[in-house]
């Protein structure tokens, strides 16, 4: 455990309730927009906006394709649950304009490998990683915000990587029950605050500034987090503890 400003280290209980949607039939949406033969990807393209609040809208890629590509290209376009392929190789998520895909709930099901691109402000979105050794990558372009969410992993998600070039603030990541590492990085001169970080056995965190920040590991884990902050980590802590 590693950091360049002072943190407070503590001992608190936690709880977190994960609440996931119920996807009904009320509105699915599962037509490729286009499929390239060659690389069997199938794309979704959404550019008309879906209400936020009807929960029972859906998104999926057809199972029978192993590459899924959503492209969400307007403001709510993709408000809805994104379904990947049950057990796909590839799901790419392009949240290309901002607030795309706020209010979405992303479902990786035991897709291999998730890319979610985050490349216009966004909101309230939750993600659960892949649950069969799979990986989930985030990626958040330079100057955009990406707040108030939530990313959970399984006790069969293999990795997940949050890397932010922008504002990611006031976010949970639950990486407690994650079966491999959890990297979450911060830097460029972004501020990253008033986040909530649960690791598991081994935990990479580096930011250049994160203040109001909490860190949780798994009870007795807390020499796998390697937490660099650079510059300013004030109001920030590190705790060993598991939740009830």
């Amino acid at each position: 455990m590693s950091c360049a400003s002072r943190l407070v280290k503590r001992s608190v209980a936690y709880t977190l309730l994960s609440i996931l949607p119920v996807i009904t039939a009320q509105s699915v949406h599962h037509n490729c927009s286009f499929i390239d033969v060659d690389s069997n990807v199938c794309t979704v393209q959404r550019n008309t906006s879906m209400l936020p609040q009807d929960d029972g809208s859906t998104i999926a890629c057809s199972d029978t394709i192993a590459n899924c590509r959503i492209s969400c290209d307007s403001a709510n376009a993709c408000s809805a649950n994104l379904i990947c392929p049950f057990n796909g190789d590839l799901c790419t998520i392009d949240c290309n304009s901002v607030d795309a895909c706020s209010y979405s709930t992303i479902i990786s099901n035991q897709c291999r490998r998730v890319q979610v691109n985050i490349g216009g402000d966004t909101h309230n979105l939750h993600v659960t990683a892949p649950n069969n050794a799979g990986s989930l990558h985030l990626q958040i372009a330079s100057d955009v915000s990406f707040e108030r969410s939530h990313i959970e992993s399984t006790d069969g998600t293999a990795d997940v990587t949050l890397v932010c070039h922008g504002d990611c603030s006031q976010n949970t990541i639950d990486a407690l029950n994650i079966a491999g590492v959890l990297n979450v990085s911060c830097i460029e001169h972004e501020t990253c605050e008033l986040n909530t970080i649960y690791c598991a056995r081994q935990c990479n965190v580096l930011c250049d500034e994160c203040p109001d920040t909490t860190v949780i590991s798994n009870d007795g884990f807390i020499d796998g987090i390697d937490w660099q902050c650079r510059t300013d980590c004030s109001n920030s802590s590190l705790s060993d503890e598991s939740r009830n």
